[in-house]
């Protein structure tokens, strides 16, 4: 049964999959996920209008390459968390806030020195968002992610003592020029909590059933995930269109929807 749905699936499966190509800006994230025993990856993919998953057993670019193409738009936008992965494939990256603050408020409970960074980090962010509400024009943009830039730079340029502290400046350094996107592109969220939150429903799964057991395990998977998620981010309901595809009809699409209005 679940076989036959994601035959039936998989050719809008890969539309998903060519509409996220398409996409401007891309949330991406991977978490373990064990196929057979051995160690392999589901992968996350979200835009707007999309949530396009992908398990395999690598944690590479490869993957990256495989669901977005050799080479994505050099105006499209990436955000993630601090894998390499993501840099060795792309240039224009958004990394993730969420992470960033998180880590320095755990240093700074640990080591004095840190307190700063973290306070710092803390207020830069929150200025930064409410600075974005206000969608100021592109040159005020502009001038306001070089004053943050001079912050973070200025951060990272102590000497501090302990190697936690030290490992926290280091991460700042390594992510400057990718910190700062969100500010100069009014559609990119400063966090990567978007797919994140896509990633949490495959984590309870692997709990609850500790894993897939073969690759067409791995397909049905993937494929029905992909698409229930996408319909719930386009307001469509799962049911009605798993019923209107087994029926032998044609998935309803988001347009079809929007003008048939609300059930």
């Amino acid at each position: 049964m679940t076989e036959r749905v994601a035959d039936r699936l998989r050719p809008a499966y890969e539309d998903v999959r060519a509409s996220v190509r398409d996409s401007d800006v891309i949330y991406c994230d991977e978490t373990g996920f064990p196929v057979d025993g051995d160690q392999h990856w589901v992968w996350t993919f979200v835009t707007d209008e999309d949530v396009f998953y992908t398990i395999d057993e690598s944690r590479g670019s490869q993957v990256l390459e495989d669901v977005l193409g050799d080479e994505l738009a050099e105006d499209a936008t990436l955000s993630c968390d601090g894998w390499s992965a993501y840099p060795s494939y792309h240039g224009k990256l958004q990394r993730c806030w969420a992470h960033l603050l998180r880590e320095a408020k755990y240093v700074a409970e640990r080591h004095e020195e840190a307190e700063p960074i973290s306070e710092v980090l803390h207020d830069l962010h929150e200025d930064l968002t409410a600075f974005d509400e206000e969608d100021p024009p592109a040159s005020a943009r502009e001038r306001r992610r070089a004053r943050a830039s001079l912050c973070l730079e200025e951060l990272i340029r102590a000497d501090y003592e302990t190697e936690e502290v030290t490992q926290l400046a280091e991460k700042i350094r390594n992510g400057l020029g990718c910190w700062l996107t969100f500010v100069t592109e009014p559609d990119v969220d400063s966090t990567n909590n978007r797919a994140e939150r896509a990633l949490r429903e495959q984590v309870v799964m692997r709990k609850m059933f500790g894993g897939l057991r073969s690759e067409t395990g791995v397909r049905i998977h993937e494929t029905i995930s992909t698409m229930v998620a996408t319909w719930e981010r386009q307001g469509l309901d799962p049911p009605d269109q798993l019923t209107s595809i087994l029926g032998g009809e044609q998935p309803e699409s988001r347009a079809e929807a929007s003008t048939r209005g609300p059930r």
